[in-house]
């Protein structure tokens, strides 16, 4: 039996990303405890000066939107009711927790998140260094970044040496890198440079934060910010609050 009969409940169905933007929208335009709910990260590419800023949404046309969920779903919003879906990965925060479940045996997101901060991903990853034995300047590569994720774990030797955080923490790297490169892409083709990080893969995730920042500001040469906001996981809630707002106003 549906558990609209069995609560006798009478259930509307919304659209989610109009819920997302209209609840983004919202919960920025009456800010958070005095704060913006907006902020960004300065300094990214360097970790004893890089700190939380706010950042001011007033006039936020137009962003790429990156809803990072389950899977992710990546918007290009010109106006309030002007969006359209540019692209999307199944690779998303329920890939970083079903692999953090098979290869280290947690069983919630906060598990894996606690695992995956104690970890050392560069144990697990082959980097740029392995190969070229240093930076490959011609190209602008930097030694350490990650040439290929889980490269390292092609050899015995690395597999038996790496402890459970270091899988918890490349599996963290792998998805969010990926994640950032699809985002930094469709920010040039969509000629957008503001790029909004939002959902629940982000909560109390701040490795995930810094690294996206980083990402973008690194490989874009400054040109792209990377934003994040305060309630990352409840825009969709609040949106379609105001949608049956809407309705009952109606009626």
């Amino acid at each position: 039996m549906a558990k609209s009969k069995i609560a006798n409940l009478q259930l509307h169905k919304l659209d989610e990303l109009d819920c997302l933007i209209q609840g983004l929208l919202y919960v920025d335009s009456v800010g958070f405890n005095g704060k913006p709910e907006c902020y960004y990260f300065e300094n990214p590419t360097n970790p004893e000066l890089c700190q939380k800023k706010p950042y001011c949404l007033d006039n936020p046309y137009p962003m790429l939107l990156v809803n990072m969920g389950s899977g992710v779903s990546i918007l290009a919003v010109y106006s309030k009711d002007n969006y359209k879906r540019v692209t999307g990965t199944s690779i998303g925060g329920g890939t970083f927790l079903g692999l953090c479940c098979l290869l280290t045996g947690c069983e919630t997101f906060e598990e894996a998140l606690e695992m995956a901060a104690k970890g050392d991903s560069t144990n697990v990853d082959k980097l740029v260094k392995d190969i070229y034995g240093g930076d490959y300047e011609r190209f602008g590569l930097q030694g350490s970044a990650v040439a290929s994720s889980f490269g390292n774990m092609m050899s015995k030797e690395k597999r038996d040496s790496i402890s459970k955080e270091d899988l918890a923490r490349a599996t963290l790297v792998t998805i969010t890198n990926n994640i950032g490169s699809i985002a930094r892409m469709c920010a040039l083709n969509e000629n957008i440079d503001r790029v909004v990080f939002a959902g629940n893969f982000l909560r109390i995730n701040m490795v995930s934060m810094k690294l996206l920042a980083y990402a973008m500001d690194f490989w874009s040469k400054g040109q792209l910010k990377a934003l994040f906001l305060e309630h990352e996981g409840y825009f969709g809630a609040v949106g379609a609050l105001l949608e049956l707002f809407k309705m009952t106003d109606d009626q």
